[in-house]
């Protein structure tokens, strides 16, 4: 994909949300051939399981799968435990979730909020 290593991730850790369809699997695997380690997200725990155990297959590098929900802090809160706890250290993240509105998102309520927590040092 990439000529001379121009775009090497070896040894990095990404985690991208929202990605077992569409662009956010695109972007998951993109970073899977550059050769980083790749956590995906989403709210249905079944389906980014599904498609990590692919992506694992196909590009023979583990895939870790977590469920996320952003409309949700505790679920927020717990993703980053586990990452800091099973990884330390989280070298890029793709925040690739759209909500269906604001309210949908929270940004109604509290502006920002879900942005500082996903922007909070691990």
């Amino acid at each position: 994909m990439f000529k001379n290593n121009q775009f090497n991730l070896s040894g990095k850790l990404a985690l991208v949300t929202g990605d077992s369809q569409n662009l956010g699997l695109e972007i998951a695997e993109a970073l899977l051939k550059a050769g980083a380690k790749v956590i995906i997200t989403s709210r249905k725990r079944e389906k980014v399981t599904t498609k990590a155990m692919e992506l694992s297959e196909k590009y023979c590098s583990e895939v870790k799968a977590l469920e996320l929900d952003l409309n949700k802090e505790d679920s927020i809160c717990a993703l980053f435990d586990i990452v800091r706890n099973d990884f330390g250290v989280l070298d890029i993240l793709v925040n690739n979730i759209g909500g269906h509105s604001p309210e949908a998102c929270g940004y109604e309520k509290e502006p920002l909020r879900a942005g500082k927590l996903l922007l909070s040092p691990i």
